[in-house]
């Protein structure tokens, strides 16, 4: 696939504006999915960067299924639990308003209390759960979230297609480098799936369920809507057999987002989108410099064999770095896609480095 390079700057006012100007947000909704993106980009997961806003954001919006002038609001019970946990409503608005306030009220929380949890309900797509997770980390706190997804896993060829690709995401502060894990709990993230479609690639990177049986071949669906009604991905541990260890994971995190004690049918192709935010001081034993220099330590175990044995983490650090400094290098497709998006607003392309 050909790449072009581009400032992270010059994505982030372009997107910035298309968003304003596509979706009726206002500046603060544009700032923050802008950021989340480019973010991402940065660490070159483009899974979940400005892709998003053709293959989610774009068809969510035109269904009527995004509020944009919607606020979050806090609908915490009275409980003697409202010390650290929080429940807030996201009026069905952008997912990385709902996802940033309940951040900024986990982190909060946890500073004071020691731990904190915050679940999001009636909302929609955050972005990259690490965007979340980093900003904990580098409060010095362990942070985790997830979000319920569209249903795309099949825990088994005879099940029916009702699990989700739910995110699990962890940092974790360190005397050395932030530690972050983010993946999905299946094989990969959908959008690998649709990304592969839409740039017209010939195999999809990992076989899709379709028909009764398992294929690598794009050709085998005659539509993007025929992939994402009828399409299905394996769950972590499959196809094989063991994929069931990715269904059950993926349950326990639906779970986990029903901490509020309400309950949502997951029947149909896109339930109601949840997010969950929790942190945890690390200092509750020890004082927080021991904490993240044992920390480093356990890290550090995992590389017993030499500082090239990557943890996770390692890859999207160097990247990040990579691209900060020399630009973002994106596929034609991509940015083909956001200038697409552009010219119905009359945004003028952007250009390349170099």
């Amino acid at each position: 696939m050909d790449t072009q390079m581009y400032r992270a700057a010059d994505v982030g006012s372009y997107v910035r504006k298309l968003i304003v100007a596509r979706y009726n947000a206002g500046d603060e909704d544009a700032l923050l999915m802008a950021n989340s993106y480019v973010s991402a980009d940065l660490r070159g997961v483009h899974t979940h960067g400005i892709n998003l806003l053709s293959t989610v954001i774009d068809s969510r919006f035109n269904a009527g299924k995004i509020n944009p002038k919607a606020e979050p609001q806090d609908i915490t019970g009275r409980t003697s639990y409202n010390s650290f946990f929080a429940l807030f409503d996201g009026n069905a608005g952008f997912g990385h308003r709902a996802a940033q306030t309940a951040t900024e009220r986990t982190i909060k929380s946890a500073k004071e209390h020691g731990f904190g949890l915050t679940v999001v309900r009636n909302t929609n797509h955050y972005g990259s759960a690490e965007y979340y997770t980093l900003q904990m980390a580098e409060k010095g706190l362990i942070g985790f979230s997830s979000c319920t997804t569209v249903q795309w896993g099949r825990a088994n060829e005879y099940s029916n297609k009702w699990l989700g690709t739910d995110p699990i995401a962890v940092a974790f502060p360190t005397s050395v480098r932030i530690f972050s894990f983010d993946g999905a709990t299946t094989l990969i993230a959908a959008n690998n799936i649709l990304r592969a479609y839409v740039q017209g690639d010939m195999q999809f990177p990992i076989p899709v369920f379709f028909n009764g049986q398992w294929s690598k071949d794009v050709y085998k669906f005659k539509d993007i809507t025929e992939l994402r009604s009828d399409g299905s991905i394996p769950m972590l541990g499959g196809p094989g057999g063991a994929e069931y260890k990715g269904g059950a994971l993926c349950m326990a995190l639906e779970l986990l987002m029903h901490a509020d004690g309400t309950f949502e049918t997951r029947n149909n192709f896109e339930p109601p989108t949840r997010h969950i935010f929790a942190a945890l001081r690390p200092d509750l034993q020890v004082d927080a410099d021991t904490a993240l220099r044992n920390f480093a330590n356990v890290v550090k175990d995992f590389r017993a064999s030499g500082e090239s044995v990557h943890v996770p983490g390692d890859e999207r650090r160097k990247r990040f770095e990579h691209s900060n400094t020399n630009g973002i290098a994106y596929g034609t497709g991509d940015i083909e896609k956001l200038h697409a998006l552009g010219r119905q607003h009359n945004l003028e392309d952007l250009i390349p480095i170099g």
